[in-house]
């Protein structure tokens, strides 16, 4: 749209009545969760389109945040956090960086312990520790931990899910001792809450394996990492095995959704790097780089 045609819809919403006002903000959040709806974040082919789509997501946040009803703007950070994770997954570390920071200051506008202000915080962790800057998404990850527990208590998915983060982002730190203890408390709630035989568990598993070898004590990594399931996980030098869960808003049809039967064949065609971790949420893996010169375990 042309910036003049978009100034003067802009100034007649602005002195429209409430409910057109109102009206006009829910399509404009429906029309981007649509235009999400038909992408993959993980699809490399789906990249360029999200890339599109970035632009809008920030227009709609600067300029709607702060006039939004709370369940719309929650709707539009999670189309929002999808869309981090698709610039992630293009390397497009600054747009990310931009468009997390965005979210955590329109989730201002909701209550602190809303999920979607939740999200908007561990994205923004996500996109530091992708840049290299692992000690400031320490912080971040220790502050949304505490808020989860308090919230959401020690066997939500998401709670593990952060304290999955904050394992890795001690590991990719250099700080092995202390991430070998976050992951053993972690394999123990993971076998216990997902199974011995769940790809998060195998995470675990292999990311534990891995701050042991980091330390030199490879005798006792190397029976953990035999655990993991052959091809489960790379184990090229230098890797951390991340996991993110991506949520999806219930009842749009994306992935984890019984709305769509289009969901469903998108998730088996991504079987190789997503899961499902729960309704209405996907889980993907990712390899961060470790400290250079500390080698691969065995």
């Amino acid at each position: 749209m042309h910036p003049v045609v978009a100034d003067a819809n802009r100034v007649r919403l602005a002195a429209s009545a409430d409910a057109e006002h109102a009206a006009v903000q829910r399509t404009a959040v429906a029309l981007l969760e649509a235009a999400a709806a038909r992408l993959d974040p993980a699809r490399p082919g789906d990249w360029p389109t999200w890339r599109l789509l970035r632009p809008h997501l920030n227009a709609a946040i600067d300029l709607l945040a702060d006039d939004l009803e709370p369940a719309v703007l929650a709707r539009l950070l999670a189309v929002s956090a999808v869309g981090t994770e698709a610039l992630l997954g293009a390397g497009r570390l600054a747009a990310a960086e931009k468009l997390a920071r965005a979210n955590v200051a329109a989730a201002t506008f909701l209550s602190r312990d809303d999920p979607a202000a939740l999200t908007a915080r561990g994205y923004l962790a996500r996109t530091l520790v992708r840049q290299g800057r692992s000690g400031d998404a320490e912080t971040i990850y220790r502050e949304l931990l505490a808020d989860r527990l308090r919230v959401q208590g020690d066997d939500h998915l998401d709670t593990l899910a952060t304290r999955h983060d904050l394992a890795a982002a001690l590991g990719v730190q250099g700080r092995y001792g202390e991430a070998e203890q976050l992951y053993r408390e972690l394999l123990a709630d993971d076998d216990r809450l997902r199974g011995p035989d769940h790809r998060e568990t195998l995470a675990a598993r292999y990311n534990l394996a891995r701050m042991i070898g980091l330390q030199g004590r490879y005798a006792d990594g190397t029976p953990r990492r035999s655990r993991c399931t052959a091809g489960s996980w790379p184990t090229g030098a230098a890797s951390l095995v991340m996991t993110t869960r991506t949520p999806w808003p219930p009842g749009t049809g994306w992935p984890g959704s019984s709305a769509s039967a289009a969901g469903t064949a998108r998730r088996r065609s991504c079987a190789t790097r997503s899961w499902m971790t729960g309704a209405g949420c996907s889980a993907t893996t990712t390899r961060t780089t470790c400290p250079p010169g500390t080698g691969s375990p065995g």
